[in-house]
C-alpha cells in the first residue's frame, strides 16, 4: 500500500498543473510575507513617531507644525526595505 501510494505521489508531482500550482502557492507566500513585513515596518515607525510625540510633550517642549516633516521627507528618511 505504500509503495503504491509512493508511486501516486511521484506521477502527480510531476504533472505540470500541480508543479504551476506548487509554484503558484511558494509565490503568493512570499507576497504575504512581504506584505506582512511591509506592514510591520509601518506599524513600527507609526510607533517610533508616536514616541517622540510623547518624549517632546514630556519633556514640556512645544510643538510648531512648521517644523514637521512633509510626507516626502519621511519617505525618504525611512529606513530601507529589507
Amino acid at each position: 500500500m505504500a509503495g503504491l501510494q509512493r508511486k501516486l505521489a511521484q506521477v502527480g508531482l510531476k504533472d505540470p498543473a500541480v508543479e504551476n500550482l506548487s509554484s503558484f502557492i511558494g509565490v503568493d507566500g512570499t507576497n504575504t510575507t512581504l506584505f506582512s513585513n511591509q506592514q510591520t515596518a509601518v506599524n513600527l515607525r507609526t510607533q517610533q513617531m508616536t514616541a517622540s510625540v510623547n518624549l517632546i510633550k514630556a519633556l514640556g517642549g512645544g510643538w510648531n507644525a512648521s517644523q514637521v516633516p512633509s510626507p516626502s521627507q519621511m519617505i525618504s528618511q525611512a529606513p530601507p526595505s529589507p
